[in-house]
């Protein structure tokens, strides 16, 4: 009813696909280069960072008081136009 009914074909098992994918980072690794590779590494890293730090302000920020966090606002936009 849902797909071929072929009992025949063999799945892989885990250890078989684990070690497929194993396979296959090393070929990756080996055709981008060390060098790509860790400067891939250190651009995740950063992002990893700044997203950290853009959350924990987006926390402090909705544990303000709305009304305070408005006027505080305010006083920032009167302060610089």
């Amino acid at each position: 009813m849902f797909g071929p009914k072929d009992k025949k074909t063999k799945k892989p098992s885990i250890e078989e696909i684990r070690a497929q994918a194993m396979a296959n980072a090393r070929a990756a690794r080996a055709n981008i280069g060390e060098e790509t590779l860790q400067r891939i590494a250190s651009a995740i890293q950063t992002k990893q960072q700044q997203s950290a730090a853009m959350e924990k302000a987006r926390d402090q920020i909705m544990t303000h008081d709305v009304q305070r966090l408005t006027q505080e606002l305010r006083n920032l936009i009167e302060e610089h136009s």
